[in-house]
Order: C-alpha cells, then sequence, then structure tokens
C-alpha cells in the first residue's frame, strides 16, 4: 500500500475544478438546459451538444458495493465495483460468416478503449469511519489518514473495475454501524467530467448475519445486479420501488433467480422476492423471505395486474 498523496491531489484537483465550474458557468447566457438536467435520459442523448452547460454530465458511471457477512470476531470485505454503462460505439470488424481464425484475428487487434464512450483516469475513494481495523486492500491503493484512493485507470463501455478492502472488527456492533462514509468515483469521457457515488457501506449486529448471506437465488455478487442497485444508489424505498415495477407472471417456483429476473423485468414472486433480497443483502441491509396468504381483496388485485387493462 502506498502513502504517497499523488491520488489526493488529483482528488482535490478535481473536485475544485468542478466546484468552480459549477460556479461560475451558469452565470454565462448559454441556451436554457433545465430540461435537459431534468430527464437523466435526454441528457445522456444530448452530452455532445451545446445544451450540456455544466461540465459533469449525467454520468455514464455507476458505483457499487457489496460486502461479505460479518461474524464475529472476524473479518468483512467490501468489494466496491465502478461500471461504465454506456454502450459501445465500436465493434470488432468480423466479416460475414467468420470461421473461428477470423474471428479471433478480428478480437486480436480490438481495442475496446478507443471507443469515445470509454470513460477515462477513472479515479474512486472512500473514508473510513474507523471502525475496525483495515488489513487488506486490493488493487494497489494510495492512503492518507482515513481516505483511501484507487487509480482504476480507463474504463470502457460496458466494463467495470473493482477495488477491495478488508476490515477486521473484533466485537460484533450491537447497533447498525457505518464502515465508510460512501464512495465516489471521478473519471472523464467526451472532454466532460463525470461523476458517481456510492451509499455508505454498513456492519449489523450478528445476529443478522443469516440475512445477509449468499444464496444460490438471491445471488448478492451477481454483477449486472449490483450495476442495477448503483443505479438505484442503494436505496431501500428505490430498490422495493424497482422490484414492485416488474412484470408479474404466474409459474410454480424459483425459476429465474437474481439474474433471470433481473434481465426478463418479470417474474413471480419468488423470484421477485429474490432479487429485491439479493439488492437489499448487497446493500447491507438485511432481509429475508415470508411466506403467507393474501386475503380476497389482495388476490383480486393481484390476479388483476396479470392481463392488461381492457380497451
Amino acid at each position: 500500500m502506498k502513502q504517497t498523496g499523488r491520488a489526493y491531489k488529483i482528488t482535490s484537483a478535481l473536485v475544485t475544478i468542478s466546484l468552480l465550474l459549477q460556479l461560475f458557468i451558469p452565470t454565462i447566457n448559454w441556451p436554457q438546459a433545465t430540461a435537459v438536467h431534468a430527464n437523466p435520459t435526454a441528457q445522456l442523448q444530448t452530452a455532445n451538444r451545446i445544451e450540456i452547460v455544466n461540465t459533469t454530465i449525467a454520468s455514464p458511471l455507476t458505483v457499487s458495493r457489496v460486502q461479505s457477512a460479518y461474524t464475529a470476531p472476524g473479518t468483512i470485505a467490501i468489494t466496491y465495483t465502478v461500471r461504465n454503462t454506456q454502450p459501445p460505439t465500436i465493434f470488432p470488424p468480423v466479416p460475414a460468416s467468420p470461421t473461428i481464425t477470423d474471428t479471433l484475428a478480428a478480437l486480436d487487434g480490438f481495442d475496446a478503449l478507443r471507443d469515445p464512450n470509454t470513460v477515462h483516469d477513472v479515479l474512486l475513494t472512500t473514508e473510513l469511519t474507523g471502525l475496525g481495523t483495515l488489513t487488506d486492500v486490493q488493487s494497489l491503493a494510495d492512503q492518507q489518514g482515513s481516505t483511501l484512493a484507487w487509480n482504476l485507470g480507463d474504463i470502457a463501455p460496458m466494463q467495470s473495475a473493482t477495488a477491495v478492502l478488508t476490515l477486521t472488527l473484533s466485537t460484533s456492533p450491537t447497533n447498525v454501524e457505518l464502515l465508510d462514509n460512501g464512495a465516489a468515483a471521478y473519471g472523464h469521457s467526451a472532454g466532460q467530467m463525470v461523476t458517481a457515488v456510492a451509499a455508505p457501506a454498513l456492519v449489523n449486529p450478528a445476529s443478522f448475519g443469516q440475512w445477509l448471506i449468499w444464496t444460490l437465488d438471491a445471488d448478492i455478487y451477481d454483477t449486472e445486479m449490483l450495476a442495477q442497485v448503483g443505479q438505484l444508489g442503494h436505496a431501500p424505498d428505490q430498490l422495493f420501488a424497482y422490484v414492485r415495477g416488474l412484470g408479474f407472471e404466474a409459474y410454480d417456483g424459483s425459476l429465474r433467480g437474481t439474474r433471470g429476473t433481473l434481465w426478463s423485468a418479470a417474474g413471480n414472486s419468488a423470484d421477485q422476492s429474490s432479487l429485491l433480497i439479493a439488492m437489499l443483502r448487497a446493500s447491507g441491509i438485511p432481509a429475508r423471505y415470508r411466506h403467507g396468504t393474501l386475503d380476497a381483496a389482495d388476490a383480486q388485485t393481484l390476479i388483476a395486474s396479470m392481463f392488461p387493462d381492457p380497451t
């Protein structure tokens, strides 16, 4: 672990420049961009147009985290994932009806980092709260006091980079405690600064340990699920709202699990529960399955939701 302050000087410069630009640029009589900023999708679509006057564009980055369950006395590992959510714009020049040799040759000379949607010079930072002792960091990070910074380099479209830190806690907390003060990622794409943040990591009393573990159906390490959680900011209300907005399909048992339910944007009650539990547990929030029965009114509402409105 390097004790240099180079990464922190970079971080300080980026944040200072961003704050100064946000202070002075809005005073210039630019074309109105309020509607664009109010609609993240529209802002992404017009990222290279003059309407985007803020130097920090709607971020193509997400920061997600997932942590291992803690059993005292022991360790807890926090994995931070920074993902470039922009789609690729260039592809390998694979000829029509290629052979395996043709495909391998095309892939061998292809550099995804040349894509215009690549995010460059990505820097990830987090500040520990002092709960526990830092025992390991992956990959190489700069540390200054309780603050850690990772230089993650360039991230190609739809790709990600990770950093892991391990803390040792001698005793289990009696209440929910913060392990860090959140994480932030910085980079630049298309000549503009991009940022993303993640909510603080949590540690729960040991009695909640079984409600935070990985299971086959509720996969807390699924990369696609973590990317979605990062976009939702790890906020429980946002996670609930997202899953409640999925389509309902009637079938028996657990069929799709975390990834399948996410990709199909639909599932039965068991699969939707698995996805929600995975999202909550990955965010450090204890969650478990509950089984029960619906009263007549709720059953009618559920059945009605399975069919489109009559026209």
